[in-house]
Parts: structure tokens; sequence; C-alpha cells
């Protein structure tokens, strides 16, 4: 560039050595006016990068794993669970140790167990057909039963209470305590009467059979026309006949 365009006087070359001392920027001052002119560079900082991408969260899916095991405990498959007190599996039920319901077979619940003849519950007991023990009541085992009259638990025959569970009454049979004999019939005229006495003279019976003729009861009399040996009075017999129409002297 020419010289002679610009001004050469020591202000001017002062402004120009200025300028050029502030390379990055600053202030010039008019060495003539004294009014600073500022210059400089405005440096546009760019950031650059990657871009940040938030990756999509997956989640995996749950899956239930199914449970392994046995099937619900009940009664009846043979294992002792809790709430059981016993589990025979399938020997449970009537007649066996163990229950349907778990529960032993025990006397009085109605169901025959292994040591029971019987069990009808709570109709179990004396005058019933099941014992209290769940035996069987018959005859003789000291517990009245249906159809019989007396239970004494014993065999004696001919005591108040027959091998037959009978009460001993005159007639059948059986000679009780309180009878001199018993025939099982009703014949007076027998070795033995219907009210299970032994026939004897004066007993108003006539025994044939122990040689009676007669026989007044209370009535005979030595006297009268029945003696004291229950024959007729007759003449020879020794006895005075005077009573009851007797006429010996």
């Amino acid at each position: 560039m020419p010289l002679n365009r610009w001004n050469s006087t020591p202000a001017a070359w002062t402004l120009v050595l200025g300028l050029s001392a502030c390379p990055g920027g600053g202030t010039a001052v008019d060495t003539e006016t004294g009014a600073g002119t500022t210059t400089g560079t405005t440096a546009l900082a760019t950031t650059t990068g990657q871009p940040t991408t938030d990756a999509p969260t997956t989640d995996a899916p749950t899956t239930t794993q199914p449970t392994t095991g046995g099937p619900n405990p009940v009664c009846g498959d043979g294992v002792l669970d809790p709430g059981e007190a016993c589990d025979d599996g399938d020997a449970n039920g009537p007649g066996n140790a163990c229950r349907d319901d778990c529960l032993p077979n025990v006397c009085g619940d109605g169901e025959v167990g292994p040591d029971e003849a019987c069990d009808n519950g709570v109709n179990n007991g004396p005058g019933e057909a099941c014992t209290g023990t769940c035996k069987a009541n018959v005859c003789g085992d000291g517990f009245v039963g249906p159809g019989e009259g007396c239970d004494d638990g014993n065999q004696v025959d001919d005591d108040a209470c027959n091998n037959a569970c009978k009460l001993e009454t005159c007639g059948d049979g059986e000679v009780a305590p309180t009878e001199q004999c018993d025939d099982g019939n009703a014949d007076d005229t027998d070795a033995c009467t219907a009210n299970c006495t032994l026939p004897e003279c004066g007993d108003g019976i006539v025994q044939a059979d122990a040689g009676e003729t007669c026989d007044a009861g209370a009535g005979n009399s030595d006297n009268g026309a029945c003696t004291d040996v229950c024959a007729a009075a007759t003449c020879g017999d020794g006895k005075l006949w005077n009573t009851e129409g007797g006429a010996e002297t």
C-alpha cells in the first residue's frame, strides 16, 4: 500500500503499532484524541461428541415355576398327617383298628372293632343285645339281655335264676330253692303237686300213687270219714268213726 495514503505522523504510527501489539484483542488508544477503540476476535467454541442414547430397559418375563410335591394330605392315604390319630390306608373302616375318619375304633363308637363282637353305640348296656364291653349279651354272662328274666352269671340250674336265664317258677321243670319239686306240669295227682310241693296226707289232694284213698286236708280225723292217714274210715281199721255220718260205737 503506498505510504502517501497514510498519515505519516508519529501519532498514526503509534496507533498502528498499538493495534499490532494486541493480536488477541484489547483497547487501542488514539494518542491524539485519547479515545480508546476496543478490537479483538471472538472465538466460538463448539462442543462436539457422541449423542447420548438411553438403551431401552427390557424386563425379562416372570415365569412361575410349578410347585412339585406329593398330593394334599387326606385321611386314607396311609400317612399319619396332623389331626389324624391313625391312618392305615385301605385298611381303615369297620372291623379294623382305624376307622374311615382316621380315629381309633373303640367300644361305644357304633362301629364294630377288631376285638368287639358288637357295637351299638349309645344302645350298648344292660338289657340290650350288646353289653357295655361290646360283647354279645348271652345267658350266663351276668348281664340281663333281651328275652332274659335274670342272669346271675353262673351255671347252677337250681338257684333263683336257672341256666336258661329264667326266674324260677313253679311248673318250669326246674326246682328252685323255694320249691320241693317241679315236674313241669300242673297235675296234682302225681308225685309233685301243681304248686311244686311233695304230696302228703293232709294237703287236701288225693295222691293215689302214694296210697291215699282220701284227703280232707285239715278235716282228716281218726273219728271222721277220712282218717289221719288219708284212708277212708272202715269198720275194723281200729279207728272209731262216729262223726260226719259215722255210726261206729
